[in-house]
């Protein structure tokens, strides 16, 4: 994994062409009783990155019917991340992880 320590030298190690491990922390695996959605974890795998922007890059994303697209990914405030193990970078929202990304070395 490449190593960063802020979100700042996160973003700059994302360049096109290297591979981001992203994990999603909130997915709807399904419902209880009373019909309400329950959430756990989605592995997204490794993805490449193939557009970047000083605000926001893009992962190659295969959708379930075959076609390939761009998942837009726009970088949150500092405020709105932690850094683990200097190599995974954590996004939260109101509190709550959401989020979790590892840039791969080739």
């Amino acid at each position: 994994m490449i190593k960063f320590s802020t979100l700042a030298e996160f973003k700059k190690n994302i360049q096109l062409g290297r591979k981001v491990q992203s994990t999603f922390h909130r997915a709807i695996i399904g419902r209880d009783e009373q019909n309400k959605p329950t959430f756990g974890i989605k592995d997204n795998g490794e993805r490449e990155v193939t557009i970047v922007q000083s605000n926001s890059c893009a992962f190659k994303t295969v959708k379930h019917d075959g076609e390939v697209v761009n998942s837009w990914f726009y970088y949150p405030k500092a405020k709105e991340v932690k850094v683990v193990n200097n190599d995974t970078l954590e996004v939260y929202e109101d509190n709550i992880l959401l989020l979790t990304y590892q840039i791969i070395e080739k």
